[in-house]
């Protein structure tokens, strides 16, 4: 499952962000690849991982570690199992 999301309004750092990939949070992070504007990113467990990204509170919703400006490019990739 794929979804690309332009951002239309700014998200702060730390707020969930919903992707539109239903099970993106929960899945194996083997399975998972996040890009912003095209970079691959890194997941983490929690906030204190200090990674670019980590499950956010509810289905579909991730959080980064950094702000999201208007624009911004987000591409979402759950991969099968």
């Amino acid at each position: 499952t794929k979804n690309v999301t332009v951002v239309t309004s700014a998200v702060s750092a730390n707020t969930d962000f919903d992707t539109g990939v239903s099970g993106i949070d929960t899945a194996a992070a083997s399975r998972v690849e996040v890009y912003v504007n095209g970079q691959l990113l890194a997941r983490g467990a929690n906030a204190g991982a200090n990674l670019d990204f980590y499950p956010g509170t509810s289905d579909g919703e991730l959080k980064f570690e950094f702000d999201l400006e208007v624009d911004d490019v987000v591409t979402a990739i759950l991969r099968a199992s």
